[in-house]
C-alpha cells in the first residue's frame, strides 16, 4: 500500500507539472479534471527529468529548461509554493539531490581555464546548497588552507570536481560525506560537510591514486579505489578498522 501511495503522489505531482507548462487556465478550459488529460499531452511537454520527492514526501523537485537553459523546479505536491533554481552566469545546472526535507544540493558545471595548467579548458563542477524556497543559498565546498605555509590565510584553489557525494548521511540531515582532491595531489580526501554553511571536518586524507570512495550500510567509510600511473589501486578498511591495500587481491 505504501508503494501504491507513493506512485499516486508522484502521479499527482506530474499532473501539476503539466499545469505548470500548459497553464492552469488553458488546461482547465480543455479538460474537466486532471484525469481527463490524455497521455499525449504529457509526451508533448518540455524536457522534464530527474523527478525526486523530498525524504518526507511533502515536496517534489525536477529538472526542466527555460529559454534553453536547465533549471530545478521545487514545489509542494499540489503545485503550491513553487520555486525555480536558475543557472548562474556561464554555469549550467547538471543535477541535484535532496539533502533533507527542506534543503537541496545542486550541482553546476562550468568551463574553467586554469593558469597552472597552461590555459587548459576544463569542465568543472561546483556544489551549492539551497532551501526549497530559494533561501540560504550557499556554496558548500570551501577552499582548504595550505599546509606548512608561512601565510596562514593562503588556500588551495577551488577544487575541480565537487559533486562526488559519497553518502547523504540520512541520520545526520545537516551533513554529507564528499570526496574531492582539494590539494591537487592525486589523493581524494573525504570531508564531512555541514550543508548549512560549508564548514567541514576532514575525516580521511586519502591514498595516492584513490579517486572514489564508498561507505558501508552503517554510513562508515569502508572502501577506496582508483588509478595511479595507469594501474588500479584499492584500499579496504577491515573489521579492526585498519586500512589494507587490496590491489593484488583476486577479488579486487
Amino acid at each position: 500500500m505504501k508503494r501504491l501511495s507513493a506512485v499516486r503522489l508522484i502521479t499527482a505531482a506530474l499532473v501539476n507539472v503539466s499545469y505548470l507548462f500548459l497553464g492552469a487556465s488553458a488546461a482547465q478550459a480543455q479538460y474537466a479534471t486532471p484525469a481527463d488529460i490524455p497521455a499525449e499531452v504529457f509526451a508533448a511537454l518540455p524536457n522534464v527529468s530527474l523527478l525526486r520527492q523530498s525524504p518526507n514526501g511533502e515536496k517534489v523537485a525536477f529538472m526542466s529548461s527555460i529559454q534553453g537553459r536547465k533549471v530545478v523546479i521545487i514545489q509542494k505536491l499540489d503545485g503550491s509554493d513553487r520555486y525555480i533554481q536558475p543557472p548562474s552566469g556561464d554555469a549550467d545546472i547538471s543535477h541535484f539531490f535532496w539533502a533533507n526535507d527542506d534543503r537541496l544540493l545542486v550541482v553546476y558545471e562550468v568551463l574553467v581555464v586554469r593558469a597552472e595548467y597552461t590555459g587548459f579548458r576544463n569542465t568543472e563542477t561546483r556544489l551549492i546548497a539551497v532551501n526549497a524556497d530559494g533561501s540560504k543559498l550557499k556554496p558548500i565546498i570551501l577552499p582548504s588552507k595550505l599546509r606548512n605555509s608561512a601565510d596562514r590565510n593562503r588556500t588551495h584553489p577551488n577544487p575541480m570536481y565537487q559533486d562526488n557525494i559519497i553518502d547523504l548521511l540520512p541520520d545526520e540531515p545537516n551533513h554529507i560525506l564528499v570526496s574531492l582532491d582539494a590539494d591537487f595531489d592525486n589523493r581524494a580526501e573525504v570531508r564531512k560537510v555541514d550543508i548549512r554553511n560549508g564548514k567541514f571536518r576532514q575525516i580521511h586524507d586519502g591514498f595516492r591514486g584513490v579517486q572514489s570512495w564508498s561507505t558501508d550500510s552503517n554510513n562508515e567509510l569502508r572502501f577506496g579505489w582508483g588509478t595511479d600511473r595507469g594501474k588500479w589501486v584499492g584500499y579496504w578498511r577491515n573489521a579492526d578498522n585498519e586500512w589494507k591495500q587490496v590491489t593484488n587481491e583476486d577479488w579486487f
